[in-house]
């Protein structure tokens, strides 16, 4: 158009420098006309070449385009020649062609990919789902243990306290016991030793009753020699007749005496035998029971050391049962803290299963999703791009990770060789 304008402005200048130079020159005039007619059909032939041309080859790759089934965004639109303005507009035109087709066909890729990966969410989600269903079960489970733990330790403790309070009487039982025994013991000691004591006493009497008896046959010879010398004296005094009268009366009280001495002393010698024969008795009763008293002494010793470890024993056990009783204590608090993060969890894992329930996905909304855009795509020619709709079979890092630690964790830390 821009040089149509210039040739019709340059022709009718010319045409009217030549009509008023010569106004008469028809001629002149009429090649005006012609320049300008044949100036205008070159216009409109490098506008054709220039411009309509192109657009109608556009329009005709543009129809083809649409009549294929599916549309293929990457055949380029035909370049017009060089030095015409549509050139470049068209090029840049080809290239954002090319871009929307390598888009849509990513697009393409990541839309198939979702039926798959919608499939893998799904078994995951379930799986999940599966998993904090058990552990929620597991949960109140342990919940139930601990909860029974608490009472089992609630009723130790209890019995324990019963246990305490027993071995603290009992200890004070014992003491009082041991105290009891060991005055017992020091009065049974004490009469072993005055029974030793005795014994010797009575030993001594046995011993003096036997140097009495001794004493008895000495005066017992006596009375009976005493008896025969008055007996002599008599006869004596019959052989003097009147003269040893009084003689023989005083040899006859002589003999009285003697006999009275003799019958005093049989009857002292029958009652020193009796007292030598008790006294011997009472020694031979009290050297058995000095040795009895001796048994019984050495059985107190070893009582009042059984005493004294049982007293020992009881106090290590009310120590023991207050070191217990601490332990119980101290257990019961640790089973309270487990109780309370178990409660924690729980009540989070419920939390999380609501959550998951109010937000749950169908396991058809993905894949409703992805046949959606897939037919949506279906309209484009995107290669190979909508032919690998098979699920991942390779683990990502991530994943390889985590299947390390858990082998690491079931074989115990331990490097296979």
């Amino acid at each position: 158009m821009r040089t149509f304008l210039i040739s019709m402005s340059v022709c009718i200048l010319s045409a009217l420098a030549f009509s008023q130079a010569q106004a008469s020159s028809f001629a002149l005039l009429l090649s005006g006309c012609v320049s300008g007619i044949l100036a205008l059909a070159l216009n409109q032939w490098l506008h054709h070449r220039s411009l309509m041309k192109p657009l109608q080859d556009i329009e005709r790759h543009l129809d083809q385009l649409l009549a294929d089934t599916p549309i293929h965004l990457g055949q380029p639109l035909p370049l017009p020649a060089e030095n015409t303005p549509l050139r470049h507009a068209i090029g840049k035109l080809n290239r954002l062609l090319e871009r929307a087709h390598i888009a849509l066909r990513d697009v393409a890729g990541a839309s198939v990919r979702l039926m798959p990966m919608a499939q893998e969410l799904t078994d995951t989600y379930s799986s999940m789902l599966q998993k904090s269903l058990l552990q929620a079960n597991h949960g109140q489970a342990l919940l139930g243990a601990i909860n029974t733990m608490m009472e089992q330790a609630q009723q130790l403790q209890a019995h324990l306290e019963e246990i305490t309070g027993s071995t603290h009487s009992a200890s004070g039982d014992m003491q009082e016991s041991r105290d009891t025994t060991m005055v017992v013991i020091d009065g049974v000691t004490e009469m072993a030793q005055l029974l030793e004591k005795s014994t010797q006493e009575v030993q001594a009497l046995v011993d003096a009753s036997g140097q009495v008896g001794n004493i008895l046959e000495t005066i017992q010879d006596i009375a009976d020699q005493t008896n025969l010398l008055a007996l002599n004296a008599a006869i004596e005094a019959a052989r003097a007749g009147e003269m040893g009268r009084g003689f023989a009366v005083v040899a006859d009280e002589v003999r009285k005496l003697a006999h009275n001495t003799q019958e005093a002393t049989r009857s002292i010698q029958s009652i020193m035998l009796q007292v030598q024969q008790g006294t011997k008795k009472v020694a031979e009763t009290m050297q058995a029971s000095n040795q009895h008293a001796d048994t019984a002494a050495t059985h107190a010793g070893a009582s009042r050391e059984k005493l004294e470890n049982i007293t020992l024993s009881i106090h290590g056990i009310n120590q023991s049962s207050r070191a217990i009783s601490q332990a119980i204590l101290q257990q019961n608090a640790s089973v309270q803290a487990s109780k309370a993060s178990g409660d924690i969890l729980i009540q989070l894992n419920q939390d999380a299963l609501d959550s998951n329930r109010i937000l749950s996905v169908s396991p058809d909304d993905l894949r409703k999703l992805a046949i959606k855009l897939c037919q949506g795509l279906e309209a484009f020619d995107t290669g190979d791009a909508m032919r690998n709709d098979k699920r991942r079979n390779v683990a990502r890092p991530q994943e390889l990770q985590l299947a390390a630690v858990k082998g690491r964790d079931a074989s115990g830390g331990v490097k296979p060789s």
